[in-house]
């Protein structure tokens, strides 16, 4: 009996000592992590930033008038393909005509006068004489009036500019038919001598001069383009009244383009001439080499889109190859690559920062230990390895908030 009752305590003891330990490895299981571990390796490490730019044509030109008057006819639309000196547009020249053709009436008007002087004068020469200047300055005096009741009438808006400077034209070609006819009848009065025909030679001479300054200000009338290329925009409509200096097109060649972003002045130290840029198309993600081509020499204050006043230094950048498909306007990312190194590294997501210092969580015997390293330049995904760790070392891939040195990973 005594045997039996020992050989079921034995029993029973073991089966004891099989479920505690069973118990034991099945809590130290479940007190377990489930990690997933990165390698150390060798490999590239970038270092960049990125900024929007908008693509430009290398080459633009703005046509500006170089006259004020009304615009008469225009022969371009924006996308119009055209070359250089092809006409783009035409002002209203009624006005510098009429004042073309008087210069040449003045200058008939004083051969005829310089001719008729040379003559031995007779009494009905005289009297007509005198009547044509008494009616030139009756004329004169009536345009005058004219003049003034219109330059009121178009302050007050009730006359067009057009209208206007047509009557002040009539008025000063009156002024000068009666110093003409003024000069005539004393001539024949008193007759001609030498002096009063250089007197006239001079007078001719200069009217010359004059309607060749009219002559060369008609070409400007006639607006040509400065280059060949395509019309981007178009500033004016046929019939409007433009002043000397506005813009009415803006053209470009877009067989060369570039594109134009602003880095943050901060970002500024970190690149040069030589800095490699790329390319990049969020839409396709296509991307393309391009090197930098300007460096503005000064930053100017700029507000970024949270309302946030910033420092930015304007950067201009030309593609390799062709943008073909791209547009004028359009954006493109910009990254520029400060820095680029081979050598080991650790992903981002695997280091933790602890009093300026960095770490990493080790796998050691199944064990997790936190360690210390050094770290290099930063990239998008890694960071350059300088000292803590080996090539093949195995370290936790994602830090989390509860991981910590001592755990076992399952």
């Amino acid at each position: 009996m005594k045997k039996l009752f020992s050989k079921r305590n034995m029993i029973i003891f073991v089966a004891l000592v099989i479920l505690g330990v069973g118990g034991y490895f099945a809590n130290d299981f479940a007190m377990r992590v489930e990690v997933d571990l990165h390698t150390v390796d060798v490999g590239k490490v970038v270092e960049s930033f990125n900024e929007d730019g908008y693509i430009e044509a290398v080459k633009t030109a703005e046509v500006q008038a170089a006259i004020s008057g009304n615009v008469d006819e225009l022969f371009v639309e924006i996308g119009d393909k055209i070359l250089k000196d092809d006409v783009l547009l035409l002002f209203d020249d009624d006005v510098l005509n009429f004042q073309i053709e008087g210069v040449e009436a003045e200058i008939k008007a004083l051969d005829y006068q310089l001719l008729e002087a040379s003559k031995p004068a007779d009494q009905e020469r005289i009297n007509n004489a005198n009547l044509a200047a008494a009616q030139a300055r009756a004329n004169r005096d009536k345009l005058k009036k004219d003049y003034e009741d219109n330059l009121a009438l178009y302050s007050s808006g009730n006359l067009s500019k057009v209208a206007l400077d047509l009557s002040e034209k009539l008025y000063n070609d009156s002024v000068k038919a009666y110093s003409m006819a003024i000069n005539e009848s004393k001539l024949i009065n008193k007759g001609i001598s030498e002096n009063v025909t250089s007197q006239y030679e001079a007078s001719i001479d200069a009217l010359y001069a004059q309607r060749k300054i009219l002559e060369r200000q008609l070409e400007d009338y006639t607006v040509d383009s400065p280059m060949s290329g395509v019309v981007l925009a178009s500033h004016v409509k046929s019939g409007n009244y433009v002043m000397v200096g506005q813009a009415l097109f803006d053209i470009a060649d877009l067989s060369e383009l570039k594109l134009v972003c602003e880095i943050l002045e901060d970002d500024y130290s970190t690149i040069s001439m030589d800095t490699p840029v790329m390319l990049l198309d969020t839409n396709t993600d296509e991307s393309f080499e391009a090197v930098i081509s300007k460096i503005y020499p000064r930053s100017e204050s700029a507000i970024s889109d949270l309302g946030i006043k910033q420092n930015r230094v304007k950067i201009e950048v030309k593609p390799k190859g062709d943008l073909e498909g791209y547009i004028v306007g359009q954006s493109l990312e910009l990254e520029f690559i400060t820095k680029e190194e081979t050598s080991l590294r650790v992903p981002i997501d695997a280091v933790y920062k602890s009093k300026g210092k960095y770490f990493v969580f080790v796998v050691e015997n199944g064990m997790i230990t936190s360690k210390e390293i050094e770290v290099g330049i930063e990239g998008e995904d890694y960071y350059t390895l300088l000292s803590g760790l080996s090539e093949n070392d195995e370290i936790v891939k994602v830090i989390t908030n509860d991981l910590e040195e001592g755990l076992k990973i399952k």
